[in-house]
Formats: C-alpha cells, sequence, structure tokens
C-alpha cells in the first residue's frame, strides 16, 4: 500500500500518492488513510473529490496494479524502470538523470564509501529543489510542537555527517563540534547560508570518505561518551541512511511550507 501525500494550497489540495488496489467507491477507505488533521478539514474534500477524476481500475492488484489509474505512468516502460516517490514531481522529457545511485558515477571507491557519496549528492539535488522559493522566515517555522523546521535538518545533515565521521575516523568530538550541535535549533542563518553551508560541508565530508575508503570497513570504531561499538562500515552505512532519513523529513517540511499549511 502506498501512503496518501497531501500537498498544495488550502484550495486545491491534491492526492498524490494513493492505495494500489484502492477502490474510489469506497470513501471509508480513504477516510481511514487520511490523516485525522486532514480527515477534519475543509480542505480535504476538495482533495477526495478530485478522486472521482481519475480513471480507476479497482479490480487489478499486484504487481499488474502498479499505476493502476490512467494518466500515471503505465505504458512507459522506460519511465516506469526509474524509482518513483510518492508525491515528488519528476523532471520531464528524456534527459532527466535517474536519482544519483543509479548513474554510476563513481567507480573508484568500494561500494558502501561510494553510496555515502552518492546520498551527499542526492542532499544536495533535493534540497535544492525542493526549498526554492521558499522565504528565509519559513525556514525557521515549526510545523507542529515538537516536529523541527526545515532550518534545523539543513544543519542536522551536515553536522550529524561531521560527527559521524569524527567516530569514523577513531577520533572524539571536540568542545565546538558539540556546541555546534546544540544550537542546530537557533534560526541563525538564512535558507541561502544554510544551503552554502551544507554544500561546504558535505564537500569536506566527501574527502573525509575517500580517505577512509581505504581503511577495511570491518575495523573496529566505537561512538560516544560510553564509547558503543560498531564497525567503520557501521558507520559509514548510517551516515547515509541518517542523512536520507532527514532529507525526506526536510522534503516534507518544505512541501508544508510550500503550500501555507504552516503559517
Amino acid at each position: 500500500m502506498r501512503p496518501i501525500v497531501l500537498i498544495g494550497r488550502a484550495s486545491s489540495l491534491r492526492i498524490s500518492s494513493i492505495p494500489r488496489c484502492f477502490n474510489p467507491s469506497r470513501r471509508s477507505s480513504l477516510s481511514a488513510l487520511a490523516p485525522s488533521a486532514y480527515r477534519s478539514s475543509s480542505r480535504f474534500l476538495p482533495a477526495f473529490a478530485s478522486l472521482s477524476r481519475r480513471s480507476f481500475k479497482p479490480d487489478t492488484c499486484g504487481p499488474q496494479a502498479r499505476h493502476s489509474y490512467t494518466g500515471g505512468m503505465a505504458g512507459n516502460r522506460e519511465a516506469a524502470d526509474q524509482p518513483v516517490h510518492a508525491g515528488e514531481r519528476q523532471p520531464q522529457g528524456s534527459a532527466a538523470l535517474p536519482e544519483p545511485w543509479l548513474r554510476g558515477t563513481i567507480t573508484d571507491l568500494n561500494p558502501v564509501a561510494a553510496q555515502v557519496l552518492y546520498t551527499f549528492q542526492h542532499v544536495q539535488e533535493d534540497l535544492s529543489r525542493w526549498t526554492s522559493g521558499i522565504s528565509d522566515s519559513a525556514v525557521w517555522r515549526w510545523p507542529a510542537p515538537r516536529i523541527p523546521p526545515l532550518g534545523f535538518h539543513l544543519k542536522h545533515i551536515p553536522g550529524a555527517a561531521d560527527r559521524l565521521l569524527t567516530y569514523a575516523e577513531g577520533a572524539e568530538l571536540n568542545a565546538a563540534q558539540l556546541a555546534a550541535a546544540r544550537r542546530e535549533l537557533e534560526p541563525e542563518f538564512t535558507l541561502a547560508e544554510l544551503m552554502s553551508r551544507l554544500s561546504r560541508s558535505l564537500a569536506d565530508a566527501e574527502a573525509r570518505v575517500r580517505r577512509l575508503a581505504a581503511i577495511p570497513l570491518d575495523q573496529a570504531r566505537s561512538v560516544g561518551r560510553l564509547h558503543l561499538p560498531t564497525t567503520l562500515g557501521g558507520l559509514l552505512v548510517h551516515i547515509a541512511e541518517h542523512s536520507q532519513r532527514h532529507l525526506g523529513q526536510a522534503i516534507v517540511t518544505a512541501k508544508l511550507v510550500a503550500s501555507g499549511a504552516i503559517v
């Protein structure tokens, strides 16, 4: 089942991803899947109404129902073979590039180190796309209590990579790194400054990953004051997955900001 992603402005909320075998005649199934905040919102009804204008094939389920509504990518085998994420704006035209990890551009490193660098590239490309047009004040707007603003993620992604790479190098965090971690929620930079700092930090992180790539991945490492055990490979994998986790959160937050849902 694919998640429902609600995006768009208050007057034109739309649903960009639906369960593969969703039956549009069963309103209760959509209501149960939609976030509770939207079920009680006047913006939910126009979004639901848009479903009736799509042409579904509710009798097709399973692998053959990858795109069960007309107007999607069904029939476009080349496009259908590319990874597609719910709610993502897809580039138009035959020149559109696949995601960085599918481009095969890094051939001089072991696969684990290469995936970390692909992740850094993916982070920069997606953040550049999804933060475009967002105001400096909106960057630091909290979507909800305990859900941090976009600016936090733009500081935390490179900051966490720096700290994890320090452990990967067999070192301990210094006072400056600890102080930077405590300031990640402070609204102290504009969007342009945040993106510039992120780009510089990830460029430095790439150089560090390349140096680490010559070391066996099973070499022992420890993390934090408690010196929790891991390996160099474990840290590199976590850098990639942690960066992607916060990239996803940043994109969702950016969509909410752009839609006007956060005021």
